[in-house]
């Protein structure tokens, strides 16, 4: 007896099963490829990342090689046991006389002698006050009643003042002076001293150093304002860093000599520090070069992009722009058959001997225009293209989500 069987459900689900897979790999193809296009997308942003960093190195250097920071001067002392001397590029060339009448003094006061650092001093509260400023409270409780401990809680405050301890034969002095010179520093220590006696020389009171109580501390080195005189003008500072008698030359005073002059010749300086600068701009543009010609190579992640290229370009045209009259070949920059930049330094120093003035104004007029491309990338350019990428990025996120909606339902 034959038998008849329903093989349609057979089929049925023999079909949903080859379209089960067919919809699985569909949906694996898709989301690979988004994934891919995400990858790419995430992979330029870097690389513009690392681009916007080297361009970031090639502005600064070109900041080195602008008229004014090529223009490096010195200053020279013919006595720089009375002073030193440092001058900046807006410092004029010439020679200067200085006569350092008085040297500026931070004022410094030492108590009496005392047997060991540890002896104690006193208790109460120590009130210092430099000039007309407010006055610090400091309590010297009975751990803090010793020289040394005294010593810690004066450098631990806000007072201004810096202590340390003078050892000699018979025991120690503590020794108080103020950060700042100047006689408008000067320092007074007014005490309340816990044996209620404030102005003898016992207990906390050892250290009073006030004009209307009491001086029980002696006074080392009064405070005073430095004075000297500079190609005949009078001058009266506070610190020993003098900065405005000569235009753009900072001198620090060392000694005081109200005898004889120090002179002081001020030069421009052709020195390597010049070299130093070219240096750092040739490695700047070459690294900016090479990664760019990395990023376009055949399998460069950015070798359709046509900002690069715009980019490689205006930095290739350098080589044959003139600036000030002058080119850069003729000033002894080099390149070789990828554009790679090298200097001769016989050939530019040549140059500067010869026109120093030419080499800085063309220098100069370079800075200045490969400067204003830089900047466009830096401020627009690459920071455009990398919102562009983020913004394809969000989209491949969404895409993929609607992916597993749609093949999941």
């Amino acid at each position: 007896m034959s038998s008849i069987v329903d093989t349609s459900f057979l089929n049925f689900s023999f079909t949903n099963s080859i379209y089960g897979k067919y919809t699985q790999v569909q949906k694996n193809s898709y989301i690979k490829s988004i994934q891919s296009q995400e990858g790419a997308a995430n992979t330029k942003i870097s690389a513009l990342g690392k681009l916007l960093n080297s361009l970031e190195e090639l502005k600064t250097s070109l900041e080195g090689i602008k008229t004014e920071s090529l223009k490096i001067m010195k200053a020279e002392v013919s006595d720089e046991g009375i002073l030193t001397a440092t001058a900046s590029s807006s410092a004029t060339e010439g020679l200067y006389s200085v006569r350092v009448d008085r040297t500026a003094k931070s004022h410094t006061l030492y108590s009496r002698i005392y047997p060991a650092e540890n002896s104690a001093v006193g208790t109460g509260m120590l009130t210092i006050r430099i000039g007309d400023n407010i006055g610090v409270d400091l309590n010297i409780t009975e751990s803090r009643k010793t020289l040394s401990r005294i010593k810690d809680v004066l450098n631990a405050s806000d007072a201004n003042v810096n202590a340390s301890l003078a050892k000699e034969a018979s025991g120690y002095r503590l020794v108080i002076s103020a950060k700042d010179s100047g006689d408008g520093n000067k320092i007074n220590i007014i005490v309340s001293d816990d044996d209620l006696n404030n102005t003898d020389s016992n207990g906390l009171s050892a250290l009073s150093y006030d004009t209307n109580t009491a001086k029980n501390m002696t006074e080392s080195t009064p405070p005073y304002n430095a004075v000297l005189f500079a190609d005949s003008s009078f001058f009266e500072k506070t610190e020993n860093e003098i900065t405005d008698a000569i235009t753009g030359v900072t001198m620090k005073l060392l000694k005081e000599n109200n005898k004889f002059p120090v002179y002081i010749t001020v030069s421009e300086d052709q020195s390597s520090l010049i070299f130093e600068k070219l240096d750092s701009f040739v490695e700047a543009y070459n690294n900016v070069v090479k990664l760019v010609d990395e990023l376009q190579d055949t399998s460069g992640i950015m070798k359709r992009d046509s900002s690069v290229g715009y980019l490689r370009n205006s930095l290739t045209d350098i080589q044959t722009k003139t600036y000030n009259n002058s080119t850069l070949r003729s000033l002894g920059f080099k390149f070789d058959t990828k554009d790679i930049m090298s200097l001769d330094i016989g050939k530019m120093n040549s140059a500067m001997i010869s026109n120093l003035s030419n080499v800085t104004t063309t220098l100069n007029s370079l800075a200045g225009e490969l400067e204003t491309t830089v900047n466009s990338y830096i401020d627009s350019i690459i920071p455009g293209q990398q919102d562009t990428y983020r913004t394809l990025i969000n989209e491949y996120i969404k895409a993929e989500k609607t992916t597993y909606k749609s093949f999941n339902r």
